[in-house]
C-alpha cells in the first residue's frame, strides 16, 4: 500500500543517516551516544574526547566530524543543524542494577542541545569554550542567545569549515561577508 512504501522510505532515510552519523563521528574519533527519532524529529548525540579516546584538537574534530554529518545528510536530502560545546561531563551508567544505560549528562550536553536548537538549517553553532579549544578553525561570532538553564546570554559561534575546493582568498571573503552580515 502507499503507507508501506512511504514507512519503508522513511526507515530506509532513518537507517542511512545512522550509518552516516556512525561512520563520521568513528572516522573523526568520536563516539555515537546516542540515536533519537520521535515526535520532535530526530536527535544524535556525539561525544569526542571521552576516557581512552582522546588525542589531538578534539575540538576541531567535532567541528570537522559536524560539517562532514552536515554535507553527507545533504547529499541524501536531509537537512541538520548542529550544537557543539566543550566541558567536563559525567560518563558512566544512570539506573539500577536491573535496568540502567550509559549517559553522558552535565552542562555541556544540556547546552549543546540548546545551540542545536537555535542553529539554522545545515550549520554548526558553537559556545566560547569550543571556539578557545579548537586550533583549526576560524569562527564567526554570532552573538549572544538566551538559553534555557543559563541565567545570562550564551556567546555562540560559526565555525568556518575549508573545503577542499575554496581558496584563502574565498575563505577571507566569507569571513569578511559574515562579520558584515552577509552570507554568500
Amino acid at each position: 500500500t502507499r503507507e508501506e512504501k512511504a514507512d519503508a522510505l522513511l526507515l530506509s532515510t532513518v537507517q542511512q543517516c545512522m550509518a552516516i552519523i556512525h561512520r563520521t563521528l568513528d572516522e573523526k574519533g568520536g563516539h555515537l551516544r546516542q540515536f533519537i527519532v520521535d515526535d520532535k524529529g530526530t536527535v544524535a548525540i556525539g561525544t569526542f574526547g571521552l576516557k581512552g579516546s582522546t588525542g589531538g584538537d578534539i575540538a576541531a574534530s567535532a567541528i570537522d566530524a559536524s560539517n562532514s554529518i552536515i554535507v553527507e545528510l545533504n547529499r541524501i536530502g536531509v537537512n541538520a543543524s548542529i550544537g557543539v560545546t566543550s566541558g567536563t561531563a559525567y560518563c558512566g551508567l544512570v539506573g539500577s542494577s536491573d535496568r540502567h544505560e550509559y549517559a553522558v549528562m552535565g552542562p555541556a550536553v544540556n547546552l549543546s542541545a540548546r545551540l542545536m536548537g537555535k542553529a539554522s538549517l545545515n550549520s554548526i553553532l558553537c559556545d566560547a569554550e569550543t571556539r578557545g579549544k579548537d586550533t583549526l578553525h576560524p569562527f564567526v561570532v554570532l552573538g549572544d542567545v538566551a538559553a534555557k538553564g543559563y541565567s545570562e546570554p550564551v556567546s555562540t559561534f560559526k565555525p568556518v569549515v575549508r573545503t577542499a575546493n575554496m581558496t584563502h582568498g574565498a575563505l577571507s571573503a566569507y569571513l569578511h561577508n559574515m562579520k558584515s552580515g552577509q552570507s554568500m
